[in-house]
């Protein structure tokens, strides 16, 4: 039987969903602050955590940098009901299995988590792996403002730009003309190893296609007709 660890400082919250999870197999323990978690996720009990973001003493956020500096390995999904694009972005870019905004009834909230767990409940390592081990902490920085809100495909994008900004892979966003694009890139730089570097725009409209190459990259001397130098 799967072992929940729930950590949310709503009482309220915590005995109905308890219940609502026990009544579908689960075996559900609850804490009220997540700073009291560490020592009970490093028993190797648990098989998933449920976790709330805005609490007193600890977010939701700076756990989850704790149990990645430390090497913990359990899968953790993130429970909000202030959804901004940072916290979805920094959920997933510090560790997170999935990101999911409150609704308003705990049935409602159930059907959005149920599918969630099963998904990372397959993907679990023994508990028995589970360990903690001394790494320096992770510093958070802030990314670019993102429009907020409860939309499941913006929070789909946040989630990606967290995963994405972390690897070197080249990324192409498609989107229509306002739809947002270089506030992604933007994200996506500052949630990335470069983010030190200059992020540099682009208008491609702006040039001329024959001439597209040899502004971006330079040329040489006598290469067209005018380029009387090296560029």
């Amino acid at each position: 039987m799967p072992c929940i660890l729930l950590i949310d400082d709503d009482d309220d919250l915590t005995h109905l969903l308890s219940a609502e999870l026990e009544g579908l197999g689960y075996t559900v323990t609850g804490l009220d602050r997540a700073d009291q978690a560490p020592e009970l996720l490093a028993t190797g009990r648990f098989n998933l955590v449920l976790l709330d973001n805005l609490m007193p003493g600890m977010t939701g956020i700076d756990f989850l940098k704790v149990l990645r500096a430390r090497g913990l390995e359990v899968p953790v999904i993130v429970m909000t009901g202030e959804s901004t694009p940072d916290t979805a972005i920094q959920a997933t870019k510090n560790g997170a299995f999935d990101y999911v905004v409150k609704p308003g009834t705990i049935q409602e909230l159930v059907q959005e988590l149920e599918p969630l767990m099963r998904k990372a409940l397959e993907i679990t390592r023994p508990a028995p792996e589970v360990h903690l081990s001394p790494v320096a902490p992770i510093a958070l920085d802030a990314g670019p403002v993102l429009v907020g809100g409860k939309n499941k495909k913006m929070l789909k994008v946040y989630t990606l730009i967290g995963q994405l900004g972390e690897t070197n892979l080249p990324i192409h966003v498609f989107g229509e003309t306002g739809a947002g694009k270089e506030l992604v890139a933007r994200a996506l730089h500052t949630n990335s190893p470069r983010k030190g570097k200059p992020f540099i725009e682009i208008n491609c409209s702006a040039f001329n296609e024959s001439l597209f190459g040899s502004e971006l990259f330079g040329h040489e001397k006598g290469a067209f007709t005018g380029a009387d130098k090296l560029h």
